[in-house]
């Protein structure tokens, strides 16, 4: 298997917040903004157990989970995202986060 297999391999399960929202919205055509609020409201309302865990995506290390899954950068991001319907960019953290 070839490098860019391997890691393509490796990472193929990953999806950015904002790549789930740029699809959601252009399924029907509806807004970033709208899709970021449904997701948040659907989010919020499953059992925690049931939610999808967050990860960041580092080129150097790979999959990593987020500590703490109710709060902190994933859901501030979603929260801003369906309150401004823009996506947040790498500047507005101090953690290397991609979206």
């Amino acid at each position: 298997m070839s490098v860019k297999n391997l890691l393509r391999k490796q990472d193929e399960n990953f999806i950015s917040l904002h790549d789930v929202l740029k699809r959601m919205a252009a399924s029907d055509g509806s807004t970033y903004q709208e899709a970021a609020i449904v997701l948040h409201r659907l989010l919020r309302t499953t059992d925690r157990a049931l939610r999808p865990k967050w990860y960041w995506q580092s080129d150097l290390y790979g999959l990593k989970p987020i500590p703490n899954q109710e709060s902190g950068n994933p859901w501030n991001s979603l929260e801003r995202a369906a309150r401004t319907g823009h996506p947040v960019t790498y500047d507005d953290f101090e953690d290397d986060i991609p979206f």
